[in-house]
């Protein structure tokens, strides 16, 4: 019932948009009666001249036949110094002229698709990205155009006649505005998902940036396009921006630096959004590149802005990059650990990097670095071939458990950091002896 109800509403606006335009075309071309064509026409000395079909009214509007025919409550009642009549006919004629372009380009995409069967080419027209990202914007423009053709014949004011013409061209940009904003979101689309194959973070960088830019593009093209048709002088206008650019441009400075600042981000690649970096003393995950900052998210679920400009003076780090971890910790061993105990452990640990497949082979190595001021500390250096940071520490976790193992199987044990004093007692009658604190 909803659906049918759904149907019948553009329907009936539809066939009144019909009617009013077959009033309007009859009032334009009145038939002519019979006798008039078949009675001979007088002498020219005593033909009067003829009556006027139309009276002019002390607004300037012409009265058309239309009118007449019309009942007597909406000619009569007035809406401002309009009849009641001319505004709810252009308010129902634009609302059935943009259900009948949504027909129209339905009939259209319906003659490409056939079109398209003929030549034995798949696809569906109307289940296109194209077609739902610009089906209305479009209807939207050609319900405008039409709308102006047909709202002459409606006998308006002059004085109305020029606010009108000035609120069509108007909603004309508008219009316009929003067709090539819905234009640059489907190409900005199309170009994202082409590069998400080869470039995946890239392409949301992109996107982002690229976006914004081309929708100011669309909008100062949609500004100056309103100007002329306002009757504004493009070249002198041009020419005063020139001059005032300069000002603009030294006023805007850090803005316009902040600008170029990002496009670099983002030609060189040296920062994408979802990129883990260290930018200054800030450590976060990219979420935005814009147009005059980029948006870091903290740890600590804060946000931080940093300009674009200043980027290319900061010390970035991008953790995101990293190719492969480094595990690189130290054991450190007590001093009652004998030779052959510590070099079972070393053993032991060479072999537990070896037999995993998750290390590089050939860079590992594990050895004794030092004697340290409380222990023997064992340096332990091997590369974890992942990406994630996760598995870097479910990994390294694993490996220091097998550690202890190794420690304890060899029978010694962790250092703790500790320091041993020895104090001397002298007396006369005794020799001295070291006493041991620790």
């Amino acid at each position: 019932m909803r659906q049918q109800r759904n149907t019948l509403v553009p329907a009936l606006l539809i066939l009144l948009a019909v009617g009013l335009g077959h009033g309007l075309a009859s009032a334009q071309t009145p038939p002519v009666p019979p006798a008039a064509q078949s009675a001979p026409s007088p002498p020219a000395a005593q033909s009067a001249p003829p009556a006027p079909a139309v009276a002019d009214d002390p607004l300037g509007r012409e009265t058309p036949d239309l009118e007449r025919r019309l009942p007597k409550s909406l000619t009569s009642a007035q809406i401002g110094e309009l009849p009641a009549w001319v505004p709810i006919a252009l308010t129902v004629l634009l609302v059935a002229l943009y259900y009948l372009m949504r027909l129209v380009l339905a009939i259209a995409a319906v003659l490409v698709d056939l079109v398209r069967r003929i030549r034995h080419r798949p696809g569906s027209t109307r289940r296109s990205g194209a077609w739902a990202t610009l089906v209305r914007p479009s209807a939207f423009l050609l319900t405008i155009g039409l709308h102006r053709l047909i709202a002459l014949r409606l006998g308006i004011p002059l004085l109305f006649r020029y606010y009108y013409d000035r609120l069509v061209v108007v909603l004309l940009l508008l219009g316009l505005v929003w067709w090539l904003w819905r234009m640059v979101d489907f190409v900005a689309n199309r170009i994202r998902d082409r590069l998400l194959t080869t470039y995946p973070r890239t392409a949301q960088s992109a996107y982002v940036l690229g976006r914004r830019i081309l929708k100011g593009v669309a909008f100062a093209f949609a500004l100056l396009i309103g100007l002329a048709a306002f009757g504004v002088n493009l070249s002198a206008t041009l020419a005063g921006l020139g001059i005032g650019g300069l000002a603009i441009a030294f006023a805007a400075q850090k803005t316009l630096e902040n600008v170029f600042g990002g496009i670099f981000v983002l030609s060189d690649r040296s920062l994408l959004v979802g990129d883990f970096c260290r930018l200054g003393q800030h450590v976060g995950e990219v979420e935005d590149v814009g147009l005059r900052t980029t948006s870091l998210r903290t740890p600590g679920r804060t946000l931080v802005h940093v300009p674009n400009g200043t980027l290319a003076t900061m010390d970035l780090e991008n953790f995101s990059r990293r190719d492969k971890f480094l595990l690189n910790p130290t054991i450190a061993l007590h001093y009652e650990t004998s030779r052959a105990q510590l070099e079972q452990v070393l053993a032991s640990i060479r072999r537990l990097l070896t037999d995993d497949a998750r290390f590089e082979a050939g860079t590992s190595r594990v050895r004794l670095i030092r004697f340290g001021s409380s222990s023997l500390d064992i340096e332990v250096f091997a590369y974890i071939a992942t990406r994630d940071f996760a598995d870097f520490l479910a990994i390294q976790e694993e490996i220091l458990l097998g550690v202890m193992d190794v420690v304890q199987k060899a029978g010694t044990a962790l250092a703790v950091p500790s320091q041993t004093m020895y104090v001397r007692q002298e007396t006369a009658e005794t020799p001295a002896r070291p006493v041991a604190f620790e």
